[in-house]
């Protein structure tokens, strides 16, 4: 007669197969700790000024495109791009939106220390002129040479606007050489052949911060947990990849930054699984990829 021990393990040996067929339903992606947070947002705004010859088709045009150029250079301070980069919640902002015309007597000559640069400006805030000429900040304003085609904007734009608004907190050019990774502020002979995406350093962080006039809302990507003190961590760092950004736009990289999705291929969950139907209209065929991105067609 089989003993009470023998029939659990036949039982076990009957439903085994039934268990290890059931479809496995992907865990809900969570914090990864009960006191992390999206970290609040710091946002400064300045007002900004483009030379009528840069101005797109229309003002909304003109709009998205500085748009953009402020997206570049909020990345550079809140992304995590390399070994020592501190995470920044502060995104810069447009407040209103002006041209000016060479000439034009409400922007007064000021010349740059030396005479190397004539450029007008009479109004705290952002400035912008077609290059060539490089940027740079006095006073309260902030002065950016961009290409023409503006539109098309690198990631060195992005750069300048950011280094600029550095100055405006109070910060200097930084000497990284002797092998220092490149930061923010390094500028020229300074950066002794720097290249590539510069990082923030903590104090860096803090001086944008303070001159950030407002808070709104949080981050998309970071994270920001005060116990990390305890370990002499940094309190914001990048929520991990595959996270959903906070405003449901997308998912993290695990950098800092939010990448855009397909909602049909990303969920709560994670991306979807490569080959699920992501079609729009019955009699369609189409597939995710895998990427929580790209719905392509079969």
């Amino acid at each position: 007669m089989p003993t009470p021990l023998g029939r659990w393990a036949a039982c076990l040996l009957v439903l085994l197969p039934v268990f290890t067929a059931l479809p496995v339903r992907a865990a809900r992606l969570e914090d990864p700790g009960t006191s992390s947070r999206f970290a609040r947002e710091y946002v400064w705004f300045l007002d900004y000024y483009l030379r009528d010859d840069l101005k797109l088709g229309s003002d909304e045009e003109t709009r998205i495109a500085l748009s953009k150029l402020l997206q570049r250079a909020t990345a550079i301070l809140q992304d995590e791009s390399r070994d020592g980069d501190v995470p920044c919640a502060v995104r810069l902002a447009a407040g209103e939106v002006s041209y000016y015309s060479v000439g034009d007597p409400r922007f007064p000559r000021a010349d740059r220390a030396r005479g190397e640069i004539a450029f007008p400006g009479s109004f705290p805030g952002v400035y912008l002129a077609p290059s060539p000429g490089p940027s740079f900040s006095l006073d309260s304003r902030i002065y950016v040479w961009v290409k023409r085609r503006w539109s098309r904007l690198s990631t060195s734009a992005g750069w300048a606007l950011a280094h600029e608004h550095g100055h405006m907190a109070g910060l200097q050019h930084l000497d990284v050489r002797g092998g220092a990774p490149c930061q923010l502020m390094s500028y020229g002979k300074l950066a002794d052949g720097c290249r590539g995406m510069r990082i923030a350093v903590d104090f860096q962080c803090k001086a944008y911060r303070r001159a950030a006039q407002t808070i709104e809302g949080t981050t998309q990507c970071l994270y920001e947990d005060i116990k990390r003190l305890y370990d002499g961590l940094n309190t914001v760092y990048p929520a991990p990849l595959w996270t959903m950004c906070s405003d449901g736009s997308g998912y993290c990289d695990g950098k800092g930054l939010c990448v855009a999705a397909n909602s049909k291929c990303f969920t709560e969950f994670g991306p979807a699984p490569e080959g699920t139907d992501c079609s729009e209209r019955p009699g369609e065929c189409a597939r995710c990829t895998g990427d929580g991105q790209t719905c392509a067609e079969c």
